[in-house]
């Protein structure tokens, strides 16, 4: 669960973990990541993640494979707030953060989370 630290991640996380789900929670604020995990059910872990940034994605995705053993559930919630000033006043490298969190992070996190969970399909059983 990406954007787990907080907001709507940390309010829906308790239903996966509550079924028995392994589930890493993952914030760009790792604090706030543990603290929702502390509080969730064992198998429920804290992961500083930026989606902004595809290599820190990949290396995630990856890490939990070889951890866990496997990809089956992938919820890319992490996003940032809107505008603050009015558009007419909004800095472009603003604008370009809003989408490189909402937009990219996204692609980069179905990206890397398809390419593993093609893998497991295409693996003998």
């Amino acid at each position: 669960m990406t954007g787990g630290g907080s907001g709507i991640g940390a309010a829906v996380l308790p239903a996966p973990c509550m079924d028995g789900a392994m589930t890493i929670v993952a914030d760009l604020d790792e604090q706030a990541a543990a603290r929702v995990a502390r509080e969730l059910p064992q198998g429920c872990v804290a992961r500083s993640l930026d989606v902004s940034d595809a290599a820190s994605v990949a290396a995630l995705i990856e890490d939990v494979v070889q951890q866990y053993g496997s990809l089956e559930i992938a919820v890319n919630n992490a996003g940032i707030g809107g505008l603050q000033p009015a558009l007419h006043e909004t800095p472009f490298e603003a604008w370009q953060k809003i989408l490189s969190v909402n937009l990219d992070g996204v692609f980069h996190c179905m990206q890397h989370e398809l390419r593993v969970m093609a893998r497991a399909e295409k693996a003998p059983s």
